[in-house]
């Protein structure tokens, strides 16, 4: 895409790189653990000289940002990104996605949006290096209110209405100075994520997978289930315990989130848990331990969480706290405490 939208972000993604490869499966591999379930094969009569392939990516909060470029014409299967939204353009080359019968072209200003739950097929051209947007479902439904969110699939960049987004996206990849802020500050981090989230959803047409006002029993128990797991997160809660509040069976129950909100009651638990205790370690006010927290969190065992908080949130809890107590004011005590101290 000559002269993109993107362009500035093909360039500082650069310096994150993830992978380079010279293999195919190994190529497959690298992107399953950032996208989830794709599998890739060449386009007969293309792989004259072998392949090669990179990955660049960024994760901020609840996006990361990437690029993806093959040697060769290469045919991409998705089945089904349970955890996440994924917006795919062309930074150059061409490429097609067909989803539900229906082909999508992406290239120059047009996009392809992928929903969490859906499958495609895709092919690019050997020329193609794409720019992507992973969207964390759990974090835009956070911060979008509730509900499970379908993206049209076909993006236009042309639209007036997607304008302050795509400016957005500029701004954060004009100024290293703002990135490398935006990336070490988790509060600056939430604040943009949160304006690209509304931004998008205010440009790009979208609309709400189940209409839950006509559901009866099962908006209802997920409703009760959600607000039990809210306000009993720190407890130790079980799914029998969620599946008596909610009114139905354990395994209705477990339909019914599958169904209706593309997650588990226990994953939703560990996921409120998990953004708890991140909020908890980012007061600047708290003077509580790690081990507290965890605990008051509703997580048991601190090594366990440690382990969960830094795959969720690429740092380490203490790493967190430790940021948090940087940041937190000096009180008059510490003001004349350090005056004190001998040079």
């Amino acid at each position: 895409m000559q002269e993109s939208a993107f362009s500035l972000a093909q360039s500082v993604l650069r310096d994150f790189r993830y992978f380079e490869s010279t293999d195919l499966d190994d190529t497959c591999e690298r992107i399953t653990s950032v996208l989830q379930a794709h599998t890739h094969r060449l386009i007969p009569g293309s792989c004259a000289g072998g392949i090669r392939s990179h990955m660049d990516f960024l994760q901020m909060s609840g996006i990361g940002f990437g690029t993806i470029k093959y040697s060769n014409e290469m045919s991409v299967d998705v089945t089904g990104l349970a955890d996440h939204h994924v917006l795919v353009f062309c930074l150059s080359g061409r490429g097609a996605v067909t989803i539900g019968g229906v082909c999508i072209e992406i290239g120059g200003h047009r996009g392809f949006a992928s929903s969490a739950g859906q499958s495609f097929r895709a092919t690019f051209s050997p020329d193609c290096e794409q720019f992507i947007l992973r969207i964390d479902r759990n974090v835009l439904n956070l911060h979008a209110g509730e509900g499970s969110f379908c993206l049209r699939p076909d993006i236009d960049l042309d639209r007036a209405a997607l304008a302050p987004w795509v400016r957005l996206l500029q701004s954060l990849f004009a100024d290293r100075a703002t990135l490398d802020l935006v990336r070490s500050n988790p509060r600056t981090a939430i604040e943009y994520e949160q304006l690209l989230f509304s931004l998008l959803l205010e440009g790009h047409p979208h609309r709400m997978v189940e209409s839950f006002a006509s559901r009866g029993i099962a908006p209802a128990a997920i409703r009760k289930a959600e607000r039990f797991i809210y306000e009993h997160f720190a407890e130790p809660v079980t799914l029998l315990d969620i599946a008596r509040v909610a009114g139905v069976p354990t395994r209705t129950l477990l339909d019914h989130f599958r169904r209706f909100r593309n997650t588990s009651p226990i994953r939703l638990l560990h996921d409120v848990r998990l953004e708890q205790a991140r909020s908890r370690l980012l007061r600047q006010s708290s003077d509580r331990t790690v081990s507290e927290i965890a605990d008051e969190s509703g997580f048991g065992h601190l090594g366990r969480f440690a382990g969960e908080y830094l795959a969720r949130f690429g740092e380490y809890p203490s790493q967190s706290a430790a940021r948090a107590r940087q940041r937190r004011p000096k009180s008059l005590a510490d003001v004349l405490r350090a005056g004190s101290d001998p040079a």
